[in-house]
């Protein structure tokens, strides 16, 4: 897609284009909250839509399917059918500023269709919005091992979320690397928020790293100054 990270750095002033037709209308916190369908459903109907098979293996095993056969597709529906429709449709409304119907069981509007080719398109352009990290396949080796796996997975879905949005605009707001009010940050996209949060705790990093040289606590030699400097992409440009 040309110009992507323009368009997310503009955030709510551009669209995003996909090529299958549909488009992803970027909003603020502000909108999403106050006009939308507020940030729990905003980032749950995302979260369905980009999930990778693997991460419920168990549960197709279960229930006799292998997930090898299973696309990203067959997941955003297995979540949907646990949901009350009409609200899954709305949340898609909001997401892509459009209108859907159910026709011949894919989930359409006059711009494109939601099937098995398309959420590709649209799951990789969601994981760079929300800096999603591919999740880990795990192999056990055995029987024990694959029931340790089931647990630790049972136990990690009733967790809290140890940092919310809210949390990490708090921490952008009260960072001295940062010049944002609490009204600024609502006028921003959960794009723009998010990688505003890394950069300041790269450059938070690049502190710490160069007090810790300074008083010798840290040797110089140690350090690969590209991982820790906020701007490393542009210094690997320029070599």
């Amino acid at each position: 897609m040309k110009n992507l990270d323009y368009i997310l750095f503009s955030g709510k002033k551009n669209d995003i284009y996909l090529d299958c037709g549909l488009k992803i209308k970027q909003y603020s916190i502000e909108d999403i909250n106050e006009n939308g369908i507020g940030y729990n459903r905003y980032e749950n109907i995302i979260w369905s839509l980009t999930r990778y098979s693997y991460e419920f293996k168990f549960d197709l095993e279960d229930m006799g399917i292998d997930y090898k056969e299973v696309n990203t597709y067959d997941i955003f529906a297995m979540i949907s059918q646990s949901r009350d429709m009409k609200e899954v449709i709305e949340d898609l409304n909001f997401l892509f500023d459009d209108s859907f119907n159910i026709i011949n069981g894919y989930l359409q509007s006059v711009r494109g269709i939601i099937n098995k080719d398309t959420i590709e398109e649209i799951k990789e352009i969601f994981e760079r919005i929300m800096f999603f990290k591919k999740p880990k396949e795990r192999k056990p080796a055995n029987e024990d091992a694959k029931k340790m796996i089931k647990m630790q997975i049972k136990k990690n879905s009733k967790k809290k979320v140890a940092y919310d949005l809210y949390s990490i605009m708090y921490s952008i707001v009260l960072s001295p690397h940062s010049n944002e009010t609490y009204e600024s940050m609502l006028k921003r996209t959960p794009h723009q928020i998010y990688a505003s949060y890394l950069n300041i705790n790269q450059q938070k990093d690049f502190d710490n790293t160069m007090s810790g040289i300074y008083s010798g606590v840290i040797s110089s030699k140690d350090i690969d100054f590209n991982k820790i400097n906020w701007i490393n992409k542009l210094n690997n440009d320029e070599k």
